[in-house]
């Protein structure tokens, strides 16, 4: 019976992709060029959508966070628009048909391959004045397959070709007289075949941009913009890598792809109504089987945005689809926190001890659903709804919401509003209750807080609890190979 839960490489390559979030963007570097890129994928899988149990509940979305740095003003950018260059110079147009000659494919005359060419053959017949026939080519075989639209802002159409059998987009235009590739960006991993989703000009500049999804291993899903700067292409998406080590911040080396965990549709849209397109990245399922029929723990789905600042697309927001059980919604708090948006952080904390229609989590219980589907043969996501409320888990989350809820308030100056949420947590959760840990871990700040009224000392004793006492940690996350796994310093963020 367990074959249906088979798990694949999957989980294993998915551990590098979850978790992509940026709250910062580094001052602008100098932008990389390329003329031939050998970067990574996207799936012909759409996003399937949210179970019918995992519906949106009245507990608040995250809200998207604006990054405040120097090169992150979104609204007074000053673009750059580009006039037109000279049309640059073709070989003439064939005086008769040319022989194009296709590929036999791996598997044999029967098996379906959707671009049957070679680059050498698109190049040999381009080269010899063959352009409106290999256009009229590949029309018949896949209009998906292929772009005929002008990338170099010349006038003169370049040929943008997706080739499954190859696992590559390229990207062929004249130069001197001559077609040459100008652009080549080749897929990795299993299944990972690049997809043009948008050829379009995004920012606005006068340039149409090529835009690019894949699915690295099948396990990330990731997009990219290539844009002409006049002489190649380069890559308008930058991904920085932040080091807070120290207590310094630098940003390290960046990449040229936007990438979110799972199975995701990636699209171009104008979500702020500017004239100027984000790059968006929605979904974020499992892609195996056992993944997606919950064997590794719930899974959410998220939206991440980047959006044009004038140089690159940066990261601009990232936010988790509403919470459905009573875990997830403490962990959005936290971010939120972890953010500096307390009032939406305060919403998540409230939700998490008054909203009724946030599930409870039992392993066990999770266990038990997984197999009714087994038996069943039921290649479904998991029920939520037949979930059980579980008090002990509840007091556990409350407890600690309130705590968390306190530190919100002294955070902000409110001694007073925090002493009663204080005194309300010690008398809901005393001595004997499975909350009462969280009792001391306020009571570990509290009264460091008291003495000294320094929340950087007071987040220390509260931190040092918490190591001395791992099992409240455990409540909190873990739930999965998915879910957020909480150290003692995640239990108090202020410095």
């Amino acid at each position: 019976m367990r074959k249906l839960f088979i798990i694949f490489l999957c989980p294993f390559l998915l551990l590098g992709c979850i978790e992509q979030r940026h709250n910062n963007v580094p001052v602008v570097t100098p932008t990389s060029v390329i003329t031939e890129t050998l970067i990574v994928p996207t799936s012909f899988y759409t996003v399937t959508p949210l179970p019918a149990t995992l519906r949106p509940s009245v507990t608040p979305s995250l809200t998207p966070t604006k990054i405040n740095t120097p090169t992150s003003d979104f609204q007074n950018i000053t673009q750059v628009i580009f006039t037109p260059a000279s049309p640059a110079i073709c070989p003439p147009d064939a005086t008769s048909e040319i022989e194009i000659p296709t590929e036999q494919p791996l598997g044999g005359p029967t098996m379906t391959i959707e671009l049957p060419l070679d680059g050498t053959t698109i190049m040999t017949v381009l080269n010899n004045g063959g352009v409106k026939q290999i256009v009229r080519f590949l029309s018949k075989k896949d209009e998906l397959n292929f772009r005929y639209e002008d990338l170099t802002n010349d006038g003169v159409p370049e040929l943008i070709v997706r080739n499954w059998y190859k696992d590559s987009v390229s990207v062929y235009g004249c130069q001197n007289g001559e077609y040459k590739n100008l652009l080549i960006v080749v897929g990795r991993g299993v299944e990972a075949t690049p997809e043009i989703i948008a050829i379009q000009d995004l920012n606005h500049n006068g340039v149409k941009e090529l835009v690019i999804e894949m699915t690295a291993s099948h396990c990330c899903t990731q997009i990219m913009d290539y844009e002409w700067n006049g002489e190649r292409f380069k890559s308008l998406v930058k991904t920085w890598n932040v080091d807070n080590f120290g207590g310094k911040r630098e940003y390290l080396l960046y990449s040229d792809i936007a990438e979110l965990g799972g199975i995701a549709r990636a699209r171009v849209a104008d979500v702020d109504g500017n004239g100027v397109y984000e790059l968006i990245l929605d979904g974020g399922r499992p892609s195996y089987t056992s993944g997606w029929l919950g064997v590794d723990g719930p899974w959410r789905m998220e939206k991440l945005i980047y959006m044009w600042n004038g140089e690159n697309y940066v990261w601009y927001s990232q936010e988790n689809y509403p919470p459905n059980f009573r875990f997830e919604a403490i962990q959005d708090g936290d971010t939120e926190t972890l953010r500096g948006n307390y009032d939406s952080a305060l919403k998540f904390y409230r939700a998490a001890i008054f909203d009724d229609k946030l599930k409870s989590w039992t392993q066990e219980a999770w266990r038990d659903l997984l197999m009714q589907n087994e038996e069943a043969q039921l290649l479904s996501y998991p029920d939520i709804n037949k979930m059980p409320f579980n008090q002990k888990e509840y007091d556990q989350l409350a407890a600690y919401a309130r705590y968390r809820i306190m530190l919100l308030y002294l955070k902000q100056g409110w001694e007073s509003d925090a002493k009663t949420v204080y005194e309300t947590l010690v008398e809901k959760y005393p001595q004997g209750n499975s909350g009462y840990p969280y009792t001391e871990l306020a009571a570990a700040f509290w009264n460091e807080f008291q003495s000294s009224h320094d929340v950087s000392s007071s987040c220390g004793k509260a931190m040092n609890y918490a190591v001395n006492h791992a099992e409240i940690l455990e409540p909190l996350g873990s739930h999965g190979l998915f879910d957020k796994h909480y150290e003692p310093e995640d239990i108090c963020y202020f410095e």
